[in-house]
Order: C-alpha cells, then sequence, then structure tokens
C-alpha cells in the first residue's frame, strides 16, 4: 500500500431520503479513523421537494471542509451518483454508503488496517438489520451467490482501492438496478482479491422510496446480467447439475414478484410458464411462496 494512513472516499448517493442523510453523514464524520472526506452526490430531480429537502440539510455541512455536496441536473441512477462520486474523489480506498445505512465507530479504521495487514483489493463486512446479526460465510462463491440472488455483500460494506475501481471504469450506468452486483462480478472476473473482515461494522436500514423497478423492467435487468456474465453461468454450469434451473428461476423471481404486486396477471403467468418449462416443481415452490406471502 502506498500509505499507512491512506485516505479514505466515502461517497453517498441521495435519492428521496432527506430524512435519513444526516445519520449516514454524521456516522462517516464522527468515526475513529480521519484521512477521510465524504462525497454526497443528490440524485434527485432538481425542482422537486426532495431536492429542497436535501440543499437544506446539506446545509448543516457547509462548513465542514471534509464534506462535499454534488447535484445532478437530472435523477440519474445509483450507478451515475456513484460514479460523480468517483471523479470528484481523492481518496486511496473508496467506501460506498447508502443514504439510509449508517457506519459504527471503527468501521473505515478496521477495514483500512484490514487491506493493508492483507494486501487485498477490497474487503466487506458484516452488519445489523432490523435488529439482527447478518453474518456471511467467508468461503462463500460470491459470484456464484450473486446469480442465484443469494445474500451477498452489500454495497456500504464494502472498501474497495481507488487502482481497483479506476481499472473497472466505476459502475456501468446502464444498469439502474442491480449495478452493485455487477460491479462484483466485473471485479472477481478482472481477479482481484477480495477478503471479510469477520465483524458487524454497520446497520442496514431499507427505506422504500418509489424508484423500484417494475417487473418488466426487472425482467429486463436480470436478462442482461445473464446475458453479460454467461462466463460465469457456463462454468457453474459444468460444476453443478440443475444450477441453470435454479439461476433462471430464482433469477426470475424478483420480476415475477413486481409483476404479481402490479397485478400483472398476464405477464405474471407468462414468466410462470416460461419457468415450468425449466423445472415445473421448483417453479411452484418458488412462485406460489411469492404469491402466499403478498396475499
Amino acid at each position: 500500500m502506498e500509505s499507512e494512513n491512506p485516505r479514505v472516499s466515502v461517497i453517498i448517493p441521495t435519492y428521496k431520503r432527506s430524512d435519513a442523510l444526516c445519520k449516514a453523514i454524521n456516522s462517516v464524520l464522527t468515526q475513529t479513523y480521519s484521512n477521510l472526506e465524504v462525497i454526497v452526490v443528490d440524485d434527485n430531480n432538481p425542482d422537486t421537494e426532495w431536492r429542497r429537502e436535501t440543499e437544506n440539510k446539506m446545509l448543516l455541512y457547509a462548513e465542514d471542509t471534509r464534506v462535499k455536496y454534488l447535484c445532478h441536473d437530472r435523477n440519474r441512477n445509483g450507478s451515475a451518483a456513484r460514479n460523480t462520486g468517483i471523479k470528484h474523489s481523492s481518496g486511496q480506498f473508496f467506501c460506498f454508503l447508502d443514504d439510509d445505512d449508517w457506519y459504527y465507530p471503527e468501521k473505515i479504521e478496521k477495514q483500512v488496517r484490514f487491506l493493508i495487514r492483507n494486501n487485498l483489493d477490497a474487503c466487506f463486512c458484516d452488519y445489523r438489520k432490523n435488529g439482527t446479526d447478518v453474518v456471511f460465510d467467508k468461503n462463500r462463491d460470491i459470484a456464484k451467490s450473486i446469480l442465484l440472488a443469494e445474500p451477498t455483500p452489500q454495497t456500504s460494506g464494502w472498501m474497495v482501492t481507488e487502482k481497483a475501481v479506476r481499472k473497472l471504469h466505476g459502475f456501468d450506468e446502464s444498469y439502474y438496478r442491480h449495478q452493485d452486483y455487477e460491479f462484483l462480478l466485473r471485479f472477481i472476473r478482472e481477479g482481484f482479491s477480495i477478503g471479510k473482515l469477520d465483524e458487524i461494522l454497520y446497520e442496514r436500514n431499507i427505506t422504500e422510496v418509489d424508484n423500484r423497478p417494475s417487473g418488466k423492467k426487472t425482467e429486463e435487468i436480470k436478462e442482461k446480467l445473464f446475458s453479460d456474465f454467461s462466463d460465469f453461468i457456463d462454468f457453474y454450469s459444468k460444476q453443478e447439475k440443475g444450477f441453470q434451473s435454479k439461476l433462471y428461476i430464482s433469477g426470475y423471481a424478483a420480476a415475477f414478484k413486481n409483476y404479481y404486486k402490479q397485478k400483472d396477471i398476464k405477464n405474471c403467468i407468462r414468466l410462470f410458464v416460461k419457468c415450468c418449462r425449466i423445472s415445473i416443481p421448483k417453479t411452484f415452490n418458488c412462485y406460489i411462496n411469492i404469491m402466499k406471502s403478498h396475499l
């Protein structure tokens, strides 16, 4: 590593969640590690109440030189917001904090020391959600878990070297959903090293905002992910019998769920039939449970 005390850039994209934003920012500013900067990227459309509320909240940090506040000229999506933050950052390490999550005080210090000690390109940690500890198996195959829509390291838990982020050219802005999955799969494909710090170092707080994709968009982004990473799919299919059936049924489950929530019965049936052609029992087990959970 270039320095034993590298600068850390914490990028916080924000969209329609100004109420939670200050808690996220303050959790960075009160870290035990001091060589850091916070870059807040406002992805709200101008001339909206969300933009005005966010601007008012950011006035609290106007005199703090550690905080940069950047505004998009229109809503562009989370990938673009993170890339804007990367462009205006000066750190050797990057963290990407969601605007409704917050760090525990030693999160950055512990991750910096872990990366330096192990000479890694990235690391992630465990978290707490709704009072429950979420702990990952450090030996889990991350790429495989992403493809099967299993629990994976969340963006707020990452720390990534500037070298790796620049080589990957940041996030793919064509992904309006699953941009974190896409980034991690490219990260793994390029052979960068990643490790797990076995500690709970942040709080995840899922806040619903009306930027959830439709069933159609969810289906499209899943198909794009499967297409862009077909090399991974081919690799795992050779290793594990039935991998592709698990992949497509679990992968399309999110699209089915969104169609069902939209009461789009026609597309529910179409997707159900499509997946039944792969495996009737697995489709019934997965999709009937989705419908039961939303009755």
